[in-house]
């Protein structure tokens, strides 16, 4: 159950294709598919409010 004040970090990842990664790369960040479909990470910070509605956190660009 989550208690107020408590924060998550929901990270997703999309594939143009395949359901899965199988590899990190080489430098340990960059994901790659079985069959090289490109992948896309996106995060978003959410704070759990006692009383309001949660407070969802995203970087401006």
């Amino acid at each position: 159950i989550l208690q107020p004040g408590v924060v998550l970090a929901i990270e997703p990842f999309v594939s143009s294709g395949d359901r899965y990664v199988v590899d990190a790369g080489e430098d340990k960040w960059t994901l790659k598919t079985p069959h090289c479909h490109q992948v896309v990470q996106f995060e978003h910070t959410v704070m759990v409010r006692e009383n309001e509605p949660p407070l969802i956190l995203t970087l401006a660009e």
